[in-house]
């Protein structure tokens, strides 16, 4: 009997002492355990190098991330190659839930985001896709980081009427990000005194555009707006070459998601927000090359749910709705684009840009 109670006493001492000593200093996560940031990226096939540089950009984040003393929790990435093939990004994020166990998830382009969209919404899992798209930002758990269509349109729209071209022709691969570019942009053209006098659309993988340029060419076109991906796009290019097309070429992002910007050398274009000088210069010295496509975006996604997760208040594991909660309240957020801001949409609103291709590059036009 009395060993029994000196047990009793011996535990309680123990675990007022512990309090004690624990109280006001709450632990990270499980045990240490880190939260978890999903990556869903193409690294193999034509699109690789989109997925290089979106890694590296939030391989950058993270970096700078863990190495602050002051959060309250430890973070990690678990990035996973989807090809650009809308069945294999379903088989990320289902291994990313269900045996990697990922707090958020990022996905990269309209494609895969539509694809991770409902599956994060069932799941309550916080999701923001790089995408185009406004069909992946839908749901409570889903968020868009890209500039809008809207504002690359109404940007593309202002060039053509300062630049006096009246006349479009379009020719598009049948892709979600694509289309809501294109719906806008035909439905916005005859408002501003611009007439769309071709409007032809390809389906993934086509390699012969002939009959496709003749079509959209019959009308004589001032200028055609190009909406495509790598190898399309510049296969399209060299057949519109050969066919002897002599008006100028331009798009709505292509020019600027190309590994060989050469091609078009000398053509303007509408591209996506222009990241700032000072993630440019990190990215630079870090990976010794220009920032890609997708990187500041995924900079920005990283850094965007580690304030949510920091900002919920929770020293255990947040809830996807907790963080939810704190990312639709971003307003003037410094990000790598500058200031940003959420809609009540879930979209983070960017400002488009003009550039052109200048000595292989593209460049930003002031």
């Amino acid at each position: 009997m009395n060993k029994i109670v000196t047990w009793i006493v011996v535990v309680a001492v123990v675990v007022v002492g512990g309090y004690a000593l624990f109280k006001g200093k709450p632990s990270f996560v499980a045990n240490n355990e880190p939260i978890k940031i999903g990556v869903i990226v193409p690294l193999t096939g034509d699109l690789a190098f989109i997925g290089e540089a979106a890694r590296n950009g939030a391989n950058l984040a993270i970096d700078k991330v863990n190495a602050n003393t002051g959060l309250k929790h430890k973070y990690s990435l678990i990035v996973e190659d989807d090809s650009f093939d809308a069945k294999k990004t379903a088989s990320a994020i289902n291994k990313l839930m269900s045996i990697d166990k990922v707090d958020a998830v990022i996905s990269l382009s309209s494609t895969g985001g539509n694809v991770v969209a409902p599956i994060a919404e069932q799941n309550k899992l916080p999701h923001i896709g790089l995408a185009s798209d406004s069909n992946v930002a839908k749901g409570d758990y889903n968020f868009i980081h890209w500039t809008r269509p809207q504002e690359e349109v109404d940007m593309m729209i202002s060039e053509l009427v300062k630049r006096k071209l009246t006349k479009v022709a379009i020719i598009g691969v049948n892709q979600q990000g694509f289309k809501a570019i294109n719906d806008d942009l035909v439905n916005k053209s005859s408002g501003a005194g611009i007439t769309v006098v071709g409007n032809e659309v390809f389906n993934p993988g086509d390699k012969d555009f002939k009959t496709t340029i003749s079509r959209a060419g019959k009308n004589n076109p001032d200028i055609y707006i190009l909406g495509a991906f790598t190898p399309e796009l510049e296969i399209l290019a060299k057949q519109m070459k050969d066919l002897g097309v002599k008006q100028p070429l331009t798009s709505i992002e292509s020019f600027g998601i190309t590994d060989k910007p050469a091609i078009f050398e000398g053509q303007w274009f509408v591209d996506a927000a222009v990241s700032s000088g000072g993630f440019n210069d990190e990215y630079k010295t870090k990976y010794g090359k220009e920032v890609g496509p997708a990187s500041a975006n995924t900079y920005d996604a990283v850094n965007l749910f580690v304030m949510a997760v920091e900002a919920t208040g929770n020293y255990g594991r947040p809830t996807g709705a907790e963080i939810v909660k704190q990312l639709l309240k971003v307003s003037d957020y410094s990000s790598a684009f500058g200031k940003l801001s959420v809609s009540p949409e879930g979209e983070f609103i960017s400002q488009p840009s003009v550039k052109i291709i200048k000595d292989g590059k593209a460049v930003e036009v002031k």
